[in-house]
Protein backbone atom coordinates (compact mmCIF):
# COMPACT_ATOMS: atom_id res chain seq x y z
CA UNK A 1 0.00 0.00 0.00
CA UNK A 2 2.69 2.18 0.56
CA UNK A 3 4.50 2.21 -2.77
CA UNK A 4 1.06 2.41 -4.30
CA UNK A 5 0.46 5.64 -2.29
CA UNK A 6 3.77 7.06 -3.35
CA UNK A 7 2.43 6.34 -6.88
CA UNK A 8 -1.07 8.29 -6.62
CA UNK A 9 0.60 11.15 -4.95
CA UNK A 10 3.46 11.80 -7.56
CA UNK A 11 0.82 11.25 -10.51
CA UNK A 12 -1.33 13.48 -9.21
CA UNK A 13 1.87 16.03 -8.88
CA UNK A 14 3.13 15.13 -11.84
CA UNK A 15 -0.42 16.11 -13.83
CA UNK A 16 -0.73 19.46 -11.27
CA UNK A 17 3.00 20.17 -12.41
CA UNK A 18 2.52 19.53 -16.49
CA UNK A 19 -0.60 21.34 -16.10
CA UNK A 20 0.81 24.62 -14.86
CA UNK A 21 3.88 24.84 -17.24
CA UNK A 22 1.41 24.38 -20.53
CA UNK A 23 -0.85 27.30 -18.99
CA UNK A 24 1.48 29.92 -18.72
CA UNK A 25 0.97 33.06 -20.18
CA UNK A 26 4.70 33.65 -21.60
CA UNK A 27 6.26 30.60 -23.10
CA UNK A 28 9.64 29.77 -22.03
CA UNK A 29 12.17 27.13 -21.78
CA UNK A 30 9.74 24.97 -19.43
CA UNK A 31 6.96 25.24 -21.22
CA UNK A 32 8.38 24.71 -24.94
CA UNK A 33 8.67 20.80 -23.53
CA UNK A 34 6.27 20.05 -20.89
CA UNK A 35 6.66 16.51 -20.69
CA UNK A 36 10.21 16.22 -20.09
CA UNK A 37 10.45 19.40 -17.46
CA UNK A 38 7.55 17.57 -15.68
CA UNK A 39 9.21 14.40 -15.03
CA UNK A 40 12.57 16.31 -14.05
CA UNK A 41 10.63 18.35 -11.59
CA UNK A 42 8.30 15.66 -10.08
CA UNK A 43 11.57 12.93 -9.93
CA UNK A 44 13.96 15.49 -8.53
CA UNK A 45 11.23 16.68 -6.07
CA UNK A 46 10.90 12.46 -5.27
CA UNK A 47 14.85 12.66 -4.92
CA UNK A 48 14.83 15.38 -2.38
CA UNK A 49 12.01 14.25 -0.16
CA UNK A 50 13.34 11.00 0.19
CA UNK A 51 17.22 12.49 1.28
CA UNK A 52 14.88 14.71 3.59
CA UNK A 53 13.90 11.53 5.59
CA UNK A 54 17.08 10.79 6.76
CA UNK A 55 16.80 14.01 8.52
CA UNK A 56 13.85 13.20 9.97
CA UNK A 57 13.68 10.53 13.40
CA UNK A 58 12.09 7.51 12.71
CA UNK A 59 12.34 7.68 9.22
CA UNK A 60 14.78 7.17 6.05
CA UNK A 61 15.36 7.29 2.31
CA UNK A 62 14.01 4.50 0.35
CA UNK A 63 15.27 3.23 -3.08
CA UNK A 64 11.82 1.61 -3.47
CA UNK A 65 9.88 5.00 -2.76
CA UNK A 66 11.83 6.64 -5.46
CA UNK A 67 11.09 3.96 -7.73
CA UNK A 68 7.67 4.01 -7.17
CA UNK A 69 7.49 7.88 -7.19
CA UNK A 70 8.91 7.68 -10.97
CA UNK A 71 6.42 4.78 -11.97
CA UNK A 72 3.99 7.06 -10.86
CA UNK A 73 4.91 10.20 -12.85
CA UNK A 74 5.44 7.82 -15.95
CA UNK A 75 1.60 7.08 -15.55
CA UNK A 76 0.26 9.94 -15.47
CA UNK A 77 2.50 11.78 -18.21
CA UNK A 78 1.50 8.88 -20.46
CA UNK A 79 -2.30 9.31 -19.19
CA UNK A 80 -2.01 12.47 -20.12
CA UNK A 81 -0.47 12.20 -23.86
CA UNK A 82 -3.05 9.50 -24.91
CA UNK A 83 -5.96 10.24 -22.83
CA UNK A 84 -6.45 13.65 -20.76
CA UNK A 85 -4.52 15.99 -23.74
CA UNK A 86 -6.70 14.73 -26.71
CA UNK A 87 -9.62 15.54 -24.81
CA UNK A 88 -9.29 18.54 -22.24
CA UNK A 89 -7.74 21.86 -23.48
CA UNK A 90 -6.20 22.29 -20.02
CA UNK A 91 -3.67 20.10 -21.18
CA UNK A 92 -3.43 21.86 -24.43
CA UNK A 93 -0.23 24.58 -24.65
CA UNK A 94 -1.59 27.52 -25.49
CA UNK A 95 -1.84 28.54 -29.02
CA UNK A 96 -1.86 24.66 -29.90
Amino acid sequence: MDKLAHMIVFGVLAILCYISLVNTRRRNFLSDKPIHWTFLICSLYGIADELHQNFVKNRYAELGDWIADVLGILLALTLIRYVLKPRYKIFVPAGN
